[in-house]
């Protein structure tokens, strides 16, 4: 299989969304090869590609491949990772690169899928949970009893 990329040279509209070539990945120290057969795109991604997500800047620059979620096939793994092997379905989250045919990724970054979702379930499901997770639970330390509302709730993390 060919390992190609969505690549943004510069900030702008999605006709900057370009595919490339990626070489075929190897897993570093600790690292998994995911084949992705699904991603998430997120809202995120569009200000990625509109040049306003600031850690996109810091960390990357340009040109840049968007992306923080995926579901896939693990392809190979470090030596060292030996709780995954070749074949296992997994979904993940990443810094940046998810729109790709393969994504490397910490180990700890990558998660069995559970039988009960499918690639593109799980693909969309890390990043507005964990947002909203971290909202609830590490911001708003709710205690029991506690009222909670919910408002903006048409996007994904909603």
């Amino acid at each position: 299989m060919r390992a190609r990329k969505v690549v943004i040279s510069k900030a702008g509209g999605y006709e900057r969304l370009q595919v490339e070539d990626l070489n075929q990945p190897s897993p570093g120290p600790g690292e998994v090869v995911v084949a992705t057969e699904a991603i998430g795109v997120n809202y995120a991604d569009c200000v990625i590609r509109m040049g306003l997500y600031a850690s996109a800047k810091e960390y990357v620059g340009w040109p840049i491949t968007p992306g923080f979620e995926f579901a896939g096939t693990v392809v190979s793994t470090d030596p060292g990772v030996t709780d995954l092997a070749p074949g296992t379905r997994v979904f993940g989250v990443s810094r940046f690169g998810g729109y790709s045919t393969h994504v490397v990724v910490p180990r700890h970054q990558v998660f069995a899928l559970p039988s009960g979702l499918t690639m593109e379930q799980a693909a969309g499901f890390p990043t507005v949970f964990l947002t909203a997770y971290y909202a609830l639970f590490e911001l708003a330390h709710p205690r029991p009893g506690a009222s909670v509302l919910v408002h903006s709730a048409a996007g994904g993390v909603g």
